[in-house]
């Protein structure tokens, strides 16, 4: 019994002395939420800002000046980049929310997003 006790106060004093080292967790910690509520609410005004861009125009396959053939084909991947940033940014959102599984580096990214570090 008394080695339980001694074991137990060793590690009370091994755990203050790592808070006066190390600081309070609490203090230093900021809580999940917050952060996935950041990460929420920036996503969700990237989302916005992405779905108000300006209407691209129509492919016009009938194009014969290079040029023409150039604007097309740049305007074709400027759709497919647009859609697939909008789709990772809902993937992110879902992932903040909880409402999905996330792989470590989709937690990356959330927590970068939410301090804006990207």
């Amino acid at each position: 019994m008394s080695s339980l006790i001694s074991t137990l106060v060793f590690f009370r004093k091994l755990l203050n002395d790592l808070v006066n080292v190390c600081g309070s967790p609490d203090l230093i910690a900021v809580r999940p939420e917050a952060i996935y509520q950041k990460a929420v609410t920036h996503l969700q005004e990237m989302n916005a800002l992405l779905h108000g861009l300006a209407d691209l125009p129509e492919n016009n396959k009938d194009g014969y000046y290079p040029l023409d053939i150039f604007f097309q084909s740049e305007i074709v991947v400027l759709r497919e980049t647009i859609q697939r940033v909008q789709s990772d940014v809902g993937f992110l959102i879902k992932v903040a929310r909880g409402e999905i599984p996330s792989t470590p580096e989709s937690e990356e990214q959330v927590i970068s997003i939410s301090k804006l570090q990207v």
